[in-house]
């Protein structure tokens, strides 16, 4: 790994090392914008919905537990990782091909500025519509859909679960 990095920089400079950012943050700052709002919308309705259901049940007050915490948090993470996943799904199709352009720069019989071009959002999107129309977009959708909202409920449930933990020692 360190070899392959000296090499990209020695080739490109340090410019090499920030390749792709852009495509990156056109994805994953969308995505989050989504997720973590999305996220807090749904974690307030079970929430509140729990703690009315506690309420109308028993006379004690409503204290949230390790359980419900778990529960609620991968709940709304999956909810919300699944919609965040789909409305930046295109953003995604759209850097990976830009990136697997790019890869393959200089095998192929267009120029480097040729490939370059036709590595741009903007061209990438005109060919991705033109080849396979809007369904294109959404190319892996379902290998992404398997994966994201999986790691979203994992990752933020744990979290909620140790948060309850920790709050009650």
């Amino acid at each position: 790994m360190y070899q392959a990095t000296l090499l990209n920089v020695r080739a490109e400079g340090l410019v090499a090392l920030w390749k792709g950012l852009i495509p990156t943050l056109w994805r994953d700052v969308p995505f989050s914008g989504m997720y973590w709002m999305g996220y807090e919308m749904l974690k307030n309705h079970f929430h509140n919905k729990l703690e009315m259901q506690h309420t109308f049940m028993t006379d004690t007050p409503y204290t949230l537990n390790m359980k419900n915490a778990f529960y609620v948090g991968f709940i709304s993470g999956a909810i919300s990782g699944t919609f965040a996943s789909i409305l930046t799904h295109p953003f995604d199709v759209l850097k990976t091909r830009r990136q697997s352009i790019l890869i393959g720069i200089g095998n192929s019989s267009k120029t480097k500025m040729q490939q370059r071009e036709d590595a741009s959002f903007k061209n990438s999107l005109k060919i991705i519509l033109k080849t396979n129309g809007f369904k294109g977009l959404f190319a892996g959708i379902t290998a992404r859909l398997a994966k994201v909202p999986l790691a979203c409920a994992t990752m933020i449930s744990v979290y909620e679960a140790g948060k309850s933990v920790f709050n009650q020692i």
